[in-house]
């Protein structure tokens, strides 16, 4: 995959559009934010034997990769902020795919769509990806995905990008979502000839937006984390619990963090509880 000449994006036109469309005409509206809410629907969880690797945790945790796919680990409930920030996100997919459906500089030409890897040449054939958005302008094909990010989430987020020389600060498992993505779509939907990528961030405190403009050809470093995951699990099934990866030390995000002082289970992470069990057993 080579990226072309990049596709311009104003995300705050294209929300704009789609405001404007919601307060004229909320039953349309309604609708894309069906389609949004019955996409985001959990995914049933396939066998170990056949497991599956979804392009939006790729680069999350060795462990909990593990953990869930071991049947016999059960994952907590989520906690209600973490429901509240899915939900947030279903409006802001719903949003961002109307708008560029009805704005008229843009063309939307595929929007909640993906699949799995089939094809036995593939590096990878356990990946399942569905995007965001994919759309055109002016002849040039753009995949875009839109995320949602706590206040203090940007000013991190540049640190990292600063102190790591990129040219840009979308997050790196971002990316990776995003260029899997990519990468799926090219066999799933071979029309789609993507030239570029965005990410889009939008604070939860005040709506600000940040889009970046992202690499998407690396696909031998995607093919590498799912490569890795699966032999995270090759080592935890062949040794027990000795095959488990290292834990983080600090997982991007705090993803791994505890709810609080005297609850240990994890903010973001289902497994946090069973991890440290198994630490202190070690």
């Amino acid at each position: 995959m080579r990226i072309r000449q990049a596709a311009a994006c104003d995300v705050r036109s294209i929300l704009d559009a789609a405001f404007a469309v919601r307060d004229t005409d909320p039953g349309f509206f309604a609708m894309w934010l069906r389609d949004a809410l019955a996409s985001s629907e959990e995914h049933v969880t396939p066998p170990a034997d056949d497991w599956v690797h979804y392009a939006s945790a790729i680069s999350g945790c060795l462990r909990r990769s593990v953990f869930e796919r071991d049947p016999a680990v059960v994952p907590e409930e989520l906690r209600v902020e973490s429901r509240s920030t899915f939900i947030i996100g279903d409006l802001y997919h719903a949003l961002l795919q109307m708008g560029l459906a009805v704005h008229p500089d843009y063309v939307l030409l595929a929007h909640e769509v993906g699949g799995r890897i089939q094809d036995g040449r593939a590096m990878a054939t356990r990946l399942s990806a569905r995007c965001d958005a994919v759309f055109e302008f002016e002849g040039h094909v753009a995949l875009i995905e839109i995320k949602t990010e706590s206040p203090f989430a940007p000013k991190m987020r540049r640190a990292d990008a600063t102190a790591a020389g990129r040219d840009h600060t979308a997050r790196p498992e971002h990316v990776d979502q995003l260029t899997a993505t990519a990468w799926v779509l090219s066999f799933t939907h071979p029309h789609l000839t993507i030239g570029s990528g965005w990410v889009v961030y939008v604070n939860k405190a005040d709506g600000d937006i940040d889009q970046q403009q992202v690499p998407i050809d690396d696909v031998h470093r995607i093919a590498a984390l799912v490569n890795g995951r699966d032999r995270a699990w090759e080592d935890f099934t062949f040794e027990g619990d000795g095959g488990l990866p290292e834990r983080l030390k600090s997982y991007p995000g705090g993803l791994c963090a505890p709810r609080s002082t005297t609850d240990p289970r994890g903010k973001w992470c289902q497994y946090r509880t069973h991890c440290s069990e198994v630490i202190d057993r070690a």
